[in-house]
């Protein structure tokens, strides 16, 4: 492997914290779809044609992917991270539970 395609640091492949730039680039990407479905108030469709919930979805997967990537280079403590996981997800629920109660409501 010549200099030119060697791994630089941060990525898939290097000794120092591989997979950063590659969730970093992802999660860029899901901001990307997140931007569009905010400038579009939400419709499903983009003035683009995109679909994007469906892209959404895809990018979703992405970080899910890039995620998981560098949890296991990176030797991280995976149960811990899913048992916080778990409690901030149960936070979320409540939250959103709590705020349908309230009857809040979106104005388009």
């Amino acid at each position: 492997m010549n200099d030119e395609n060697k791994a630089g640091p941060y990525s898939i492949g290097s000794d120092r914290w591989p997979g950063l730039s590659k969730l970093t680039e992802e999660s860029g990407e899901l901001l990307q779809v997140i931007g569009k479905i905010l400038a579009t108030n939400g419709e499903r469709q983009h003035w683009d044609g995109a679909d994007l919930q469906e892209r959404f979805e895809e990018e979703l997967a992405d970080v899910i992917a890039a995620i998981r990537f560098v949890m296991m280079a990176n030797s991280f403590d995976i149960g811990r991270i899913n048992e916080r996981a778990e409690r901030k997800f149960s936070q979320f629920l409540k939250w959103h539970e709590e705020q349908k109660r309230k009857g809040v409501k979106f104005i388009p």
